[in-house]
């Protein structure tokens, strides 16, 4: 894995995984809470939750993952994920996402954590990019710092990330 910091006029960030067989969503995890220490508590574990669902579909059916983007947009507050995989194939939302079922639910959790979520083709070589955009307004969120608002939260350390809670209170652990 290879990490690009961001540029200091534009907040993106780039994990390269090409050539990863496994997925590293612990090393993912850790990367996205590092370069994202100014996020609430809230919009950080709806933002962890959603780049681990989209991480795990590129390795069950795209091939694996080639790239993860971040980037950070402070007003309005929200944060785009990209993962880059292998195929054209498109995710799409099956099943009911019930809790009894085995597989089947990661791109319902998707649909319902982001504002906006798609697909869009890469140029280099074959592959997509699935890109989801979480807004720090979402339900049940305090305010990030960097969207102006007041956060009830004590700050982070970088080294430190919590496991995933959505917005809805539910815990998801690595």
């Amino acid at each position: 894995m290879t990490e690009t910091q961001a540029a200091s006029n534009g907040e993106v960030w780039k994990l390269d995984l090409d050539h990863t067989r496994l997925p590293p969503l612990v090393e993912v995890r850790r990367w996205c809470g590092r370069v994202l220490v100014h996020l609430s508590e809230a919009h950080l574990s709806d933002v962890l939750l959603a780049a681990v669902e989209m991480l795990t579909n590129a390795y069950d059916h795209g091939g694996g993952a080639r790239q993860v983007r971040l980037s950070h947009a402070r007003r309005p507050c929200s944060v785009r994920i990209e993962v880059d995989d292998h195929t054209a194939e498109r995710p799409r939302v099956v099943g009911s996402g019930r809790a009894d079922q085995k597989r089947g639910r990661g791109v319902i959790l998707l649909d319902r954590l982001a504002d906006d979520w798609g697909t869009r083709d890469l140029p280099e070589g074959g592959g997509k990019c699935v890109w989801a955009v979480i807004s720090c307004s979402g339900s049940q969120r305090v305010p990030c710092r960097s969207a102006g608002g007041l956060p009830q939260v004590t700050p982070r350390s970088a080294a430190r990330v919590p496991s995933a809670t959505s917005a809805d209170g539910t815990r998801w652990g690595v």
